[in-house]
């Protein structure tokens, strides 16, 4: 799918509101990967210092997750009580900085991206065929 700020504001407003980003990039039309691909353009752009659309996703999604994570440490930290759903929040969507079981999830995310990686790899063999 080509780069429409308005498909990807929509996505932004989604993940801000919690929204799983396959959910709502998959609302949207975009395939997951594409999102990714999306991430890793901007990540790239970055280091080379280039202002491009995807380092400036790449910025909005960081300001999104920091506006996500800071919400739910404030609910974690203000409140005695009734907290167990933000820390159960920042340990799954956020789980590379708040969860126990990083090791765990790390690789789990590893295989599923070289699954992806090889389904992709799979379907262009098919179209070429």
């Amino acid at each position: 799918m080509k780069f429409d700020q308005r498909v990807v504001d929509g996505i932004l407003k989604d993940l801000e509101n919690g929204i799983p980003a396959r959910i709502t990039c998959e609302s949207y039309g975009v395939a997951y990967p594409t999102f990714k691909r999306w991430i890793e353009n901007g990540t790239k752009d970055l280091l080379e210092e280039k202002n491009t659309y995807y380092t400036q996703f790449l910025a909005s999604l960081r300001n999104v997750h920091k506006k996500v994570i800071s919400r739910h440490l404030k609910r974690v930290v203000e409140n005695e009580k009734g907290h167990k759903g933000a820390e159960w929040y920042l340990e799954r969507a956020f789980w590379q900085y708040f969860s126990s079981k990083v090791a765990e999830i790390d690789l789990e995310d590893r295989l599923n991206k070289l699954e992806n990686k090889r389904m992709e790899e799979n379907e262009i063999t098919k179209e070429s065929a």
